[in-house]
């Protein structure tokens, strides 16, 4: 069964793209994400599990959490539980920010678009509103994150809102 969670965020604000950037890679950033680790490895109750705070492409859109977990089919109500505890009271694991900082400076230090996607990445970048590459402008932003402002994002995009979820499976 595949588990979604939906939560609507605020409007897309581009002063928001480091802290998104950190929420992402803390939240559901890989193995290393705590919804990976709190619905797989820790509680056996999913393939698959990520979370993503999706911004859109133009500033002014709404933004949204969207969550999703693959399980085998007797454990979705199991993974749904969890993932909403996740959601509603995220653990705070302070320790984690120096790595989740040196991450987003190093991988944006190493990021450059592809010739034949660059002319995209341009549009894409004014369409946000950035008028130079937002590596340049991103990078000392992610040193300046502490874990304070991460929580805060947290708490004003996310925390208490509803959630809509929807289970796609064999009953």
């Amino acid at each position: 069964s595949d588990v979604f969670l939906f939560v609507g965020g605020n409007d897309y604000k581009l002063d928001d793209q480091p802290v998104i950037d950190a929420f992402n890679q803390y939240f559901g950033g890989g193995f290393n994400g705590i919804v990976l680790q709190e619905l797989r490895e820790i509680r056996s109750f999913a393939y698959s599990a990520n979370a993503v705070y999706r911004t859109q492409p133009i500033p002014g859109e709404k933004t949204m959490l969207i969550g999703v977990s693959g399980t085998q089919s007797d454990k979705p109500a199991d993974a749904v539980i969890e993932f909403l505890k996740l959601i509603k009271e995220m653990p705070e694991k302070p320790e984690r920010m120096d790595n989740i900082k040196n991450y987003l400076v190093l991988s944006s230090q190493a990021s450059k678009p592809n010739f034949r996607v660059l002319s995209q990445s341009i549009e894409n970048w004014e369409l946000k509103g950035y008028t130079d590459d937002p590596n340049r402008i991103l990078i000392p932003k992610y040193q300046e994150l502490t874990f304070d402002s991460f929580m805060s994002f947290y708490k004003n995009e996310i925390l208490g809102r509803p959630v809509t979820i929807a289970i796609v499976g064999n009953k």
